[in-house]
């Protein structure tokens, strides 16, 4: 069952996300300006769904999409490093750890991002 661990309201959610599951191999302001080039290149907002994502398929991580299947964050079991979709926000889940905000496992679970390993 996955349990949340609440961080900083401050935090940027989209690159914190991606930052945080990437271990740490990158630098923050250096996800954050690859996102803001990706999006300026395309004529977007670097938190816009196709540079995002364009981004994490870059980084070689895999989509899987729930549709009508979507049920509960808190009844998914996500182990590894992985970035969940909730309703237009993401939350990094690390072996059934939310890192996020608030607390997202009550909210519906539209699509996963993870590694290939």
């Amino acid at each position: 069952m996955v349990e949340a661990l609440i961080l900083k309201a401050s935090e940027q959610v989209i690159v914190s996300s991606v930052q945080l599951v990437l271990l740490k191999k990158k630098r923050y302001k250096d996800i954050f300006e690859e996102l803001t080039t990706m999006g300026l290149a395309v004529g977007r907002f670097a938190n816009d769904d196709k540079v995002w994502q364009s981004y994490l398929k870059q980084q070689g991580w895999i989509e899987v999409k729930y549709g009508r299947g979507a049920r509960l964050l808190r009844e998914h079991n996500l182990l590894g490093r992985n970035i969940a979709v909730i309703n237009r926000h993401l939350t990094a889940v690390i072996n059934n750890t939310v890192y996020d905000t608030w607390d997202t496992t009550a909210r519906k679970c539209w699509r996963v991002w993870h590694q290939d390993d």
